[in-house]
């Protein structure tokens, strides 16, 4: 095997067998009456559980990092116990971080006494329970506005205008409105109201903000909030300061400005988008490619297929991509599948390309991802294949791809099978229940069969 393929195996084979377990002798695991081995330990779910009550730090926060990559809320009424019992104030925040990714609002009594009791409390970790109060839009955490916004602490306020935003209303909005005007010495409660004011889509803020866009003597940190904030609230009077910011001199600005247009009907912002997929700030074209997106400029479709083979910016390419996938269509996903089977592009390319047709076009494009995947399975070097079973493994987002899961279980490569059982896991796709079925009956190597095993039970 050469450096490429070896080098491929191996990063596979640590996403493949993370807690999977070490392998053990068949002969020495409990038998089924049809003779497969079954697993001795604890499935995945079991193992996160006991990490959850019983693990160090390092342990919790790496859990609480691969929960949110994956969101999975099957443990939170496990976290809520350890958020009580903890006095770590990074563990509680990495809790809360979770709670927020998942939008779960069963945490909302828990830290609302934490607000309450804030007096015994490290502020930073109050100010986190406001972030999470905000995310998950507590009505309730608006009783404690007057007194905190009487109290001033620099660390509390910023994420209480955020709740104000998110949760408020009419009173909320005057109270943002007035922060936003004074000069308090901390530029981070300005920037905070100005963002909070976009949450709320405050009409009565956008004449304030747009002579924060057009001033460019203002902070960028207010420019870029203030850009942000007049494309959540949406309303057309702030179309010709945003088209302004977005040809200026500078960059990020200019790519905010392009972005909030994506928000905005007319023929003025329709030009600007375009217009900005030809400047010469990358940052600027991405914008403007997430923004043909969200607009559905279908007529940007040979702008962005330019952009995806030519751009002489990576990053550039893979937003033209993600941004045709999004437009939808024939002739979009053709293209995306041009892309897919183009042998003079790179790996990370073609890959990328499978990815998004998995998401977004899986039943169409199923017979050409399939008939790539089974190809480069069969190369020597199996280089390509392998990077494509990677982006399969990780597709928790494509429930629709179970013909390719069950290429990467047929495969002659352990990691490879094990691999597939990541898909099936991460998706509990229904019609691949089958397949994961029988390689945790009769799979030849005793790692594979446990994680079938384990994988088998998220099914029921």
């Amino acid at each position: 095997m050469n450096k490429p393929a070896a080098a491929a195996s191996a990063v596979l084979f640590m996403l493949f067998m993370m807690n999977a377990g070490p392998a053990q002798d068949a002969s020495k695991a409990p038998v089924t009456q049809a003779g497969a081995a079954v697993p001795e330990e604890p499935d995945l779910d079991e193992k996160r559980q006991a990490i959850v009550k019983y693990g160090i730090e390092s342990e919790l926060l790496d859990l609480f990092g691969d929960l949110r990559t994956e969101k999975n809320g099957r443990f939170n009424e496990d976290t809520r116990a350890l958020f009580i019992a903890s006095r770590s104030v990074k563990l509680r925040t990495a809790v809360l971080e979770l709670w927020k990714v998942l939008s779960w609002s069963g945490g909302e009594s828990t830290t609302l006494d934490v607000v309450r009791g804030r007096d015994n409390q490290d502020p930073a970790l109050v100010a986190a329970c406001l972030r999470y109060l905000a995310e998950i839009r507590s009505k309730q955490a608006l009783e404690f506005a007057k007194v905190l916004l009487d109290e001033n602490d620099k660390t509390i306020l910023p994420q209480l205008f955020i709740l104000l935003g998110r949760a408020g209303g009419g009173a909320e909005e005057d109270i943002l409105l007035t922060w936003m005007g004074k000069d308090t010495g901390n530029p981070a409660f300005k920037e905070s109201a100005i963002k909070a004011l976009g949450e709320i889509k405050s009409g009565k803020a956008v004449d304030a903000l747009v002579k924060i866009v057009d001033d460019s003597a203002q902070a960028q940190t207010d420019r870029l909030a203030a850009v942000d904030a007049l494309g959540k609230i949406g309303d057309a009077k702030a179309v010709t300061s945003l088209v302004k910011a977005s040809t200026g001199d500078n960059a990020s600005v200019q790519a905010a400005a392009i972005e909030a247009l994506g928000s905005f009907q007319g023929a003025e912002a329709e030009a600007a988008i375009l217009d900005a997929l030809r400047s010469s700030f990358p940052r600027t074209r991405i914008a403007a490619c997430k923004a043909v997106a969200t607009r559905k400029l279908t007529r940007a479709e040979p702008n962005l297929e330019y952009k995806a083979k030519n751009d002489p910016d990576k990053a550039v390419k893979t937003e033209a991509l993600r941004a045709l996938s999004l437009l939808g269509g024939r002739e979009a996903f053709a293209f995306i599948a041009g892309i897919m089977n183009d042998r003079k592009l790179d790996s990370p390319s073609r890959s990328l390309a499978l990815g998004l047709l998995a998401r977004k076009d899986p039943m169409a494009s199923m017979e050409a991802m399939s008939t790539l995947l089974s190809a480069e399975a069969k190369t020597p070097d199996r280089y390509l294949f392998k990077i494509l079973a990677k982006e399969v493994a990780n597709a928790r987002d494509a429930p629709g791809i179970a013909p390719l899961a069950r290429i990467l279980m047929a495969d002659k490569e352990y990691e490879i099978r094990i691999g597939g059982l990541e898909w099936a896991r991460l998706t509990s796709a229904p019609d691949i229940r089958a397949d994961v079925a029988r390689l945790a009956e009769s799979d030849s190597e005793v790692a594979v069969r446990k994680r079938a095993a384990s994988v088998l039970k998220g099914f029921q």
